[in-house]
């Protein structure tokens, strides 16, 4: 049963809530929002029923904001460059920025691990890792992929788990990233992340999904570490791609659970001989 609050007045949308469920503050909440040029944030005291405007950022479009356990932070891109920012406070009413590398990507989502470790994701594939809770950040899996990461979540363990446009879910551990088992044919990109029992799931919303599968180029051990290199002619870039194999063109499993990046060059693949004959194909996601 759901009756509306008082909400703030918002001259454009509203992005994100976030709320400290743990007694202080009588149960302080802060939601964010932007009028397409400058964001606001406000604040409740009680429990989300009546809203006040404590701060305006101007030339800043907010995205995100979480409360650590020990700060509020909030992330979103500026209106000039659209280059990731991240702002704190303890308070929820004074805000400072954090330092965040020069020329980082414009920031959409962030998640924490309770112990000072956040993980902010952004456009361009950008992931930024934090070890004191928010204060200074540095780049992590660089390169890894060029598409808008919309969401990341964080277990118990502490693996966080980042996706986006793409539909294939990153595992990021520490400051090592990996892609996971590539998405069902018929998955959606990701929009968000819950946790039930400890095990993420990704959200995302129906759709047309393309698919695209690329034409390979057999080569007989021209110094690949196995038996043949597959490689593909034509230059690939952006997204994310697979080897997948067949003995019946029907069913096809999965060569191995590494995944390639385009970089705007041909890829290969490198595949050990056996008994069986056998279909290759790469997959485009």
């Amino acid at each position: 049963t759901w009756a509306e609050a008082i909400a703030p007045v918002l001259l454009g949308s509203l992005r994100s809530v976030a709320g400290r469920t743990d007694g202080a503050n009588a149960n302080q909440w802060i939601a964010v929002g932007d009028n397409g040029l400058d964001s606001f944030v406000y604040q409740s005291t009680d429990d989300g029923q009546n809203w006040t405007k404590v701060e305006e950022i101007n030339n800043l479009l907010i995205e995100d904001v979480i409360w650590t356990g020990n700060r509020w932070l909030l992330c979103g891109g500026d209106t000039s460059f659209y280059e990731g920012s991240i702002y704190s406070s303890t308070d929820g009413l004074s805000w400072s920025a954090s330092t965040v590398p020069v020329g980082a990507a414009a920031l959409l989502a962030m998640s924490h691990d309770g112990a000072g470790v956040v993980v902010a994701v952004g456009r361009d594939g950008q992931v930024l890792r934090s070890t004191d809770d928010g204060l200074t950040f540095a780049t992590v899996a660089a390169n890894l992929l060029s598409e808008d990461l919309y969401a990341v979540i964080v277990d118990s363990s502490g693996t966080f788990y980042l996706g986006g446009v793409g539909r294939t879910i990153i595992e990021l551990n520490g400051t090592s990233a990996s892609f996971l088992v590539p998405p069902a044919a018929s998955a959606a990109p990701v929009l968000d992340f819950v946790l039930i029992d400890d095990v993420p799931f990704a959200v995302s919303e129906t759709g047309p999904v393309q698919v695209r599968t690329i034409p390979l180029d057999l080569l007989i051990a021209p110094g690949g570490t196995q038996d043949f290199q597959l490689s593909v002619s034509e230059s690939l870039s952006d997204k994310v791609y697979f080897l997948q194999t067949s003995v019946d063109l029907v069913n096809w499993g999965l060569v191995s659970e590494n995944s390639t990046v385009g970089n705007n060059a041909a890829l290969s693949f490198d595949v050990a001989e056996d008994e069986l004959k056998r279909f290759w194909r790469v997959v485009e996601f």
